[in-house]
């Protein structure tokens, strides 16, 4: 959708011609993958939620992706953001039109450290100088 499209021109980390290094233990990298608990992603077949956030080159942008795909809501823990720092949602694919989709700028805060994910959703949430109250 033409959201979407403005969205990706908009994040740094999704307009890099680059490949993503991955996180590991000995260095932090552009891409960490995440389960239900941060920096634990579950690869096991019976596992049906995964998530992964994405930093871009600069420090004041970071991009996470959470998805569901089991037949419950599952809880989600958030990664840590800095004391001034907050998540916005700015994509939730179980709520209806017009409010699955906010711009950064109308983007809303994450309230808790904790998300519950729908069934079958995704979830995007941004950590951006580009939204509301940065």
């Amino acid at each position: 959708s033409k959201n979407l499209i403005a969205l990706a021109k908009d994040l740094d980390s999704l307009a890099d011609d680059r490949f993503w290094l991955a996180t590991n233990p000995e260095k932090k990298g552009d891409i960490t993958w995440h389960g239900l608990q941060p920096g634990k992603p579950d690869w096991t077949p019976e596992s049906h939620c995964i998530a992964f956030s994405l930093a871009s080159g600069s420090d004041d942008q970071e991009l996470l992706v959470l998805f569901n795909a089991s037949k419950n809501k599952q809880e989600f823990n958030l990664p840590k953001v800095s004391e001034t720092g907050s998540w916005y949602r700015i994509i939730d694919t179980s709520k209806a039109s017009p409010n699955d989709f906010l711009s950064p700028e109308k983007a809303e805060p994450m309230s808790s450290e904790k998300v519950f994910l729908e069934s079958k959703s995704t979830l995007v949430l941004i950590k951006s100088s580009h939204c509301q109250g940065q």
